[in-house]
């Protein structure tokens, strides 16, 4: 909650006589402090500062760990499978005892950046030949790979190719993306403070010094009283004072309103503390998480996106990663939307992450299945007691995959709850999604998900966006907007308009349609094109 500051409009002034009153003494040292005073953004910086440090830097760390490991395995995966080939390469040659063929293909080997050493035995472990670069010393991560030589005549094994690879480039490049994130923190806590002594001024401190310039005009009775037009804690603070000056001015009740005008201070620190917490669950948090859209770099022609959460946080969350010639666009709809819309989201995306990298997954569907089980196990829906079953989290959240696949020219997805519009050859086609949420205590679990493959044409355009794009209310009559008019609106723009423009101009439209009435829910759509 935000605290506007009270309207500049003219004050109205009525004099009086006499001697300043006893009773306002110490309105003089209050006006002071709020005109020199930087106290409250100090307090709120000191509390909100630890939280937003711990959470960024471990995010960023756990990230950084994550793809590091997640290259580290590739890069033994990788090693293998250069040992097996040319293990495989040069089992006939070994057999033969033909130097001239399988040594060149051995020392090939040291064309690789990472290579280190390369040592060839026979089946009694006697060593063959033997090549390692001088560097092998002082590496400090190795990956070291075995793979025996298979003789094509018996069909046994007539010796052993060993490999080794320095992963030095690997830990490199993880000790970067630390680096990276400490100076993303750095500029994040910057912006924190320039924002937080901005709104704490401008909300709080500004119309608490004319307030208080007021009271010290009371003080020398001067019975000046402030237009109040904020339906808040400030407000009701402005409206105690009118009420004690008016009390004043005919004589009555001023010890009564002089008591009301210190409850509405202990109403004030409450309004501090809201402001704490709007600015503790800010909208910077949650859009340093998001992935940028150039994620995907060339593994598609082009891609834009739109998220624009109902308040400052929201319940929608989308993934771009790109997997060699795969890539991966995931857009989820949690529960709700503020606050705990935004904690489903850190739930989701923390699943996400764990099964593209450290879960095996052979689609969309399978992705799905294995989000909807980690979010059920996460929430403890699938373990209620029966005595917690009111209280107990019945949470969820609406998804859809597509997996785009440059080496077949096809993209795959698979939705619950969520579609994909195709628009290819001026014509919108829907794939429709399953009728089922994920997660959802009282919802069967997501098992009859499936894969749909849809080739790729030369300029075919993918939608996603979750039902805050569709469910706008306009129009006349007043209706909700519906698939059938969003797809009527995507049909009219010309098919090879640049995204981004097509995208500003389908916002539009859907401000338009609005009119003057509110959003109702989170809106994300992702329009991508490949290659």
């Amino acid at each position: 909650m935000t605290l506007p500051e009270t309207s500049a409009q003219p004050e109205t002034r009525i004099q009086g006589s006499g001697a300043a009153d006893p009773r306002f003494r110490s309105i003089r040292g209050g006006v002071g402090a709020v005109k020199t005073g930087t106290g409250l953004t100090r307090k709120l910086f000191l509390k909100i500062l630890p939280i937003v440090a711990i959470f960024v830097l471990v995010t960023q760390v756990v990230i950084a760990f994550i793809n590091y490991d997640g290259q580290l395995r590739v890069q033994a995966a990788r090693a293998q499978l250069i040992a097996t080939l040319t293990a495989d390469a040069v089992a006939g040659p070994v057999w033969d005892m033909d130097q001239s063929i399988y040594v060149p293909q051995i020392k090939a080997l040291e064309h690789d950046e990472d290579f280190r050493a390369a040592v060839l035995t026979d089946e009694s472990g006697a060593v063959l030949y033997h090549v390692e670069e001088p560097s092998l010393a002082t590496t400090t991560n190795k990956v070291v790979v075995k793979a025996p030589l298979i003789s094509t005549a018996s069909k046994s094994p007539i010796g052993e190719l060993t490999l080794t690879l320095s992963s030095d480039s690997l830990r490199q490049s993880a000790w970067h993306q630390i680096y990276i994130a400490l100076i993303a923190f750095f500029v994040l806590m910057l912006g924190l403070v320039l924002a937080l002594n901005r709104s704490v001024y401008a909300f709080v401190q500004q119309p608490l010094g004319r307030l208080l310039r007021a009271m010290n005009d009371v003080e020398h009775k001067q019975w000046t009283t402030v237009a109040v037009t904020a339906d808040d804690e400030i407000g009701s603070v402005g409206k105690a004072f009118n009420r004690m000056v008016e009390g004043l001015k005919s004589g009555d009740e001023a010890k009564r309103l002089l008591a009301e005008l210190e409850v509405t201070h202990h109403q004030l620190e409450n309004a501090n503390r809201l402001i704490l917490d709007s600015i503790h669950y800010a909208s910077k948090i949650q859009n340093a998480l998001l992935p940028d859209p150039g994620a995907l770099g060339d593994g598609v022609a082009a891609i834009e996106v739109i998220w624009q959460p109902l308040q400052l946080v929201g319940g929608d969350y989308y993934w771009l990663e790109r997997f060699g010639e795969r890539s991966v666009i995931i857009v989820t709809d949690c529960t709700g939307h503020g606050v705990p819309g935004a904690f489903m989201t850190m739930i989701a995306a923390s699943a996400i992450a764990e099964i593209l990298h450290q879960r095996d997954w052979s689609g969309p569907a399978d992705i799905l299945r294995t989000l909807d089980g980690m979010v059920r196990a996460r929430l403890r829906q699938d373990r209620v007691e029966n005595d917690r079953a009111e209280t107990a989290s019945d949470d969820g959240l609406d998804a859809a995959v597509c997996i785009y696949d440059r080496m077949e020219g096809a993209v795959t997805y698979a939705g619950a709850n969520i579609p994909l519009i195709c628009r290819r050859n001026g014509v919108i086609e829907e794939v429709k999604p399953v009728r089922t949420g994920l997660g959802y205590r009282n919802i069967t679990r997501a098992e009859s998900l499936v894969d749909h493959t849809l080739k790729v044409e030369p300029g075919t355009v993918f939608y996603l966006f979750t039902d805050g794009v569709q469910d706008h209310m306009g129009g006349q009559p007043r209706r909700l907007l519906g698939r059938r008019r969003l797809a009527a609106m995507l049909a009219e723009r010309p098919q090879d308009e640049d995204l981004g423009e097509q995208l500003q101009v389908l916002q539009g439209n859907l401000d338009a349609y609005r009119g003057e009435n509110t959003r109702r829910d989170d809106m994300t759509m992702i329009a991508f094109k490949p290659l």
